[in-house]
């Protein structure tokens, strides 16, 4: 009997087979070969010292807009956000998902912010990201005057 998850009754996928096919379609399409030009626009955790926006929008992608649930994908920008980065999503979070997070998962604690449905994730992140430029700058012009 394989692992056992938190879940009564689930059962941990062996990922292994998977993982094996794709190390073996990587390497026949050699993806980290047409990958290497775009590696400095690649994101990493600990990239910048300031705090960092994760959003999923797939707003704008046609053929997923009659998929239900699709607007909880977004959800998945809590996983990649650490302390001190912010995360937007269109729908609230489901009870007891952040306290996972946070505790159990040891992920840090981010900032969470709703769009809402009639204000899409990118809008709200765009705004976001420029009020935090403004203050960011707005300090820092304030440090150069008083030196």
């Amino acid at each position: 009997m394989g692992p056992v998850s938190a879940t009564s009754g689930h059962r941990v996928p062996d990922l292994g087979p998977a993982r094996l096919a794709g190390r073996e379609l990587g390497s026949d399409i050699d993806i980290a070969g047409q990958l290497r030009p775009y590696e400095q626009h690649r994101w990493r955790p600990g990239d910048t010292p300031h705090p960092t926006l994760q959003l999923d929008d797939v707003s704008g992608i046609p053929f997923l807009v009659d998929i239900a649930g699709v607007e909880e994908y977004q959800h998945r920008g809590r996983l990649r956000a650490a302390d001190h980065d912010v995360y937007v999503t269109v729908t609230p979070e489901a009870s007891g998902y952040e306290p996972y997070c946070r505790d159990t998962l040891h992920m840090g604690a981010p900032r969470p912010l709703g769009g809402g449905p009639d204000r899409p994730a990118y809008r709200r992140g765009a705004r976001l990201h420029r009020r935090e430029t403004r203050a960011r700058a707005w300090s820092k012009s304030r440090e150069v005057r008083a030196a």
